[in-house]
């Protein structure tokens, strides 16, 4: 059985600029909100970053001080032995329960810990149901 949450995302829209990166871990880093996982791209001069802190309010408050308009956003996280085939299983349970992926992020290592996966559905309910 896979360890699963509903957890919240902060998504911030900026500008596509040089040193936007720094900017958002700046003010959340000078503010002491630690980041837990981050996704960014950037596209049609929009950057676009999709954060989970341990502290959101703080990092909402850290971001609004500098400007920053952020919305939340409820998202999957679904931790997996960092194995090969784990996702295949995870994914065909997805699939055979007919949910559309909006997007998936995540990340692995390499010794004695899990791999953490963030995804947003057509529904995340459901979702974290079926993977649980």
């Amino acid at each position: 059985m896979a360890d699963v949450h509903l957890i919240k995302e902060i998504r911030l829209d900026t500008g596509d600029r040089p040193g936007m990166l720094e900017e958002i871990s700046g003010a959340l880093a000078d503010n002491k909100v630690n980041i837990k996982h981050i996704a960014a791209y950037a596209t049609e001069g929009k950057a676009h970053f999709m954060i989970i802190t341990e502290n959101n309010e703080k990092a909402y408050q850290a971001l609004r001080s500098k400007g920053y308009v952020a919305s939340e956003k409820e998202v999957v996280l679904l931790k997996l032995a960092d194995k090969v085939g784990t996702l295949k299983k995870a994914s065909e349970k997805i699939k055979a329960a007919g949910i559309n992926l909006s997007y998936i992020y995540g990340t692995t290592c390499a010794d004695a810990c899990d791999a953490q996966l963030i995804m947003s559905s057509d529904d995340n309910k459901k979702l974290a149901q079926i993977l649980g």
